[in-house]
């Protein structure tokens, strides 16, 4: 190192090629360069984020549940696997604690789980006494899956029903995500959730349904905001930023190539089908025919068209052959496709038979071991379901319940009766003959013991 620089570094200046040789030892992922120019780095509050993209992106993932085939195979499969066809089974464990030991009371938890199963019906369960608590569940799974969140309104009160206690689903479309604001107290409202400085919600601004919604099919236009306490709300969204104030579509990772993929097959298909019917054209090669101006014209647009029918020659002239050859089926449109929808598959932690229904590659080894991944996802939900969802319904409908006097027992023993556990669908083995067996070798090979 020359003295000059030396003397330099001293008095607080760096050469260049130290600044290379830092740089070369970096992130490569912090680099800036032509190929990684657009690639956005400017940091921002999740709320932001969230706040630009909400409505788009939920609007867009009810259109892919619509109208797309994988989209719906997703949310099916939710609901499938998370809910299941029973919904989540109900056991409740309350105990008494007898010299310092938990003794179980099968007879006050039989007579809760009776009563909490009566109240699970369309009767009582909903506030417009049509969804039952099974139904309720499938729907708080996709909704949460396709729009991001969910909110459910508890609603208490003697005159409701024997229990004093329903649900009422809120769309998230109710609580404006464009409604912000500073409030005089120190609170803010952020997206419809009103918050203390500590980002603690404490409100929710629900907008009112007015029966101008039920005419022209928007939310809230126009419509006055009702503030409802955030004890009487469960709003359930999966958090992925300690800021996060709304949730976000679980498919929106993938979405984009979900949309692309759809056009790819859409174009595919019709220019198959245009293959199979139209095999060519007659060309007049003299000039003096004129030009072929389509069989018909649409009627609102004045366009020229032509109908494609299977095994036809269209005459457009005279008598010079035209070959027509969209080259459709494609040789490549199947690995083209299944290597997208492996891709959609990974980000919504699901496998690619399950949102493919193609079975047709999967070994023993490799199907097994995706179920196991992909159980696992839903296994995930099942807890994120149970901690935000069902215990928080099973507390209020227990403190309700005992409060109206439809269960008859002591309110002063309350942590008591309040140990529901929730238990969601569990699935078989595809082949558990072979499992088996190879439990027998890994125990004759000393690789396992029977203990």
């Amino acid at each position: 190192m020359s003295t000059i620089r030396r003397l330099a570094r001293k008095w607080g200046f760096v050469h260049q090629d130290d600044i290379r040789r830092v740089m070369q030892r970096g992130y490569a992922a912090a680099s800036n360069n032509r190929l990684l120019g657009d690639w956005i780095m400017s940091p921002v509050t999740a709320d932001a984020d969230i706040r630009a993209g909400l409505f788009a992106v939920r609007s867009r993932a009810r259109d892919l549940a619509q109208n797309n085939d994988l989209a719906k195979a997703y949310l099916r499969a939710m609901k499938k696997n998370v809910v299941g066809s029973s919904g989540f089974a109900l056991q409740v464990k309350a105990a008494d604690i007898v010299n310092g030991k938990l003794v179980p009371d099968k007879a006050d938890s039989d007579y809760l789980e009776r009563l909490f199963y009566e109240w699970m019906k369309p009767e009582t369960a909903t506030v417009t006494k049509v969804l039952s608590f099974r139904k309720v569940q499938e729907l708080v799974v996709e909704t949460v899956a396709r729009d991001g969140e969910c909110f459910v309104h508890l609603m208490r009160g003697e005159k409701i029903n024997q229990f004093g206690f329903t649900l009422q689903l809120i769309e998230p479309d109710y609580v404006d995500e464009k409604y912000s604001d500073i409030l005089s107290n120190g609170n803010a409202i952020v997206m419809g959730v009103e918050m203390t400085p500590y980002r603690k919600p404490i409100a929710y601004h629900v907008a009112e349904r007015k029966n101008a919604m039920e005419l022209y099919g928007s939310f809230y236009v126009g419509a006055p905001y009702r503030r409802i306490p955030a004890e009487d709300i469960i709003h359930i969204y999966d958090r992925e930023r300690a800021d996060q104030t709304r949730g976000i579509s679980w498919m929106a990772s993938g979405m984009v190539s979900n949309r692309h993929l759809h056009g790819y097959i859409e174009a595919a298909v019709v220019n198959s089908r245009a293959g199979a019917c139209k095999m060519g054209f007659f060309r007049d090669t003299t000039g003096d025919a004129g030009e072929y101006q389509g069989d018909e014209k649409e009627a609102d647009t004045g366009l020229q068209v032509d109908i494609a029918e299977p095994g036809t020659f269209r005459d457009i002239g005279r008598h010079d052959f035209v070959a027509y050859d969209p080259k459709y089926p494609h040789e490549q449109f199947d690995p083209f496709t299944k290597a997208i929808i492996r891709f959609i598959a990974s980000g919504l932690g699901v496998s690619y038979q399950t949102l493919s229904g193609d079975l047709s590659e999967t070994s023993y080894a490799s199907g097994r071991q995706g179920l196991l991944e992909e159980r696992e996802t839903y296994k995930s939900a099942q807890e994120f379901i149970r901690e935000t969802f069902l215990e928080r319904v099973f507390t209020e409908w227990l403190t309700m319940g005992i409060l109206t006097g439809r269960i008859n027992l002591p309110f002063y023993k309350f942590s008591k009766f309040n140990q529901p556990k929730w238990t969601g669908r569990r699935w078989s083995w595809v082949d558990p003959l072979k499992d088996v067996q190879a439990a027998k070798e890994a125990r004759a090979a000393g690789f396992k013991s029977s203990t």
